[in-house]
């Protein structure tokens, strides 16, 4: 059953990845969000072309708090998204300050007690 959920998870997060790519998203990485902690870490491939971040989930409704992007240059600034997210759905769109925009990670931050002891994927996405 769980292979099963996760084959239907995988093949439904790659058919949202075109609808997005066509609006100029590019998914530039993912992490898994478990009900045990708090926040989790995307590594990113950014590119210091980009304007624009946001956050969309899979596999699950979250409320998502913030997101903290560490930049290559080592500069730290936060995404304060205060939403909750439904499963397909993504956050607003923030713009990333700063001539440097490489994103290097991405720490989203959430409240576990709304995955009610499920996961869900975090993507970050960019333009």
């Amino acid at each position: 059953m769980r292979i099963r959920w996760g084959i239907v998870s995988a093949a439904a997060m790659m058919a949202a990845m075109p609808v997005l790519a066509q609006s100029g998203w590019t998914h530039i990485g993912q992490a898994v969000a478990g009900a045990g902690t708090r926040s989790a870490t995307i590594a990113a491939r950014g590119d210091p072309r980009y304007r624009q971040a946001m956050v969309c989930v899979e596999g699950h409704a979250i409320r998502l708090t913030d997101t903290i992007l560490h930049y290559e240059d080592g500069r730290i600034q936060t995404m304060q998204l205060r939403a909750r997210i439904p499963e397909g759905g993504c956050s607003r769109m923030s713009d990333l300050g700063g001539r440097n925009r490489l994103i290097q990670t991405a720490e989203v931050g959430y409240d576990p007690a709304t995955l009610q002891g499920a996961r869900a994927t975090v993507q970050l996405f960019a333009r």
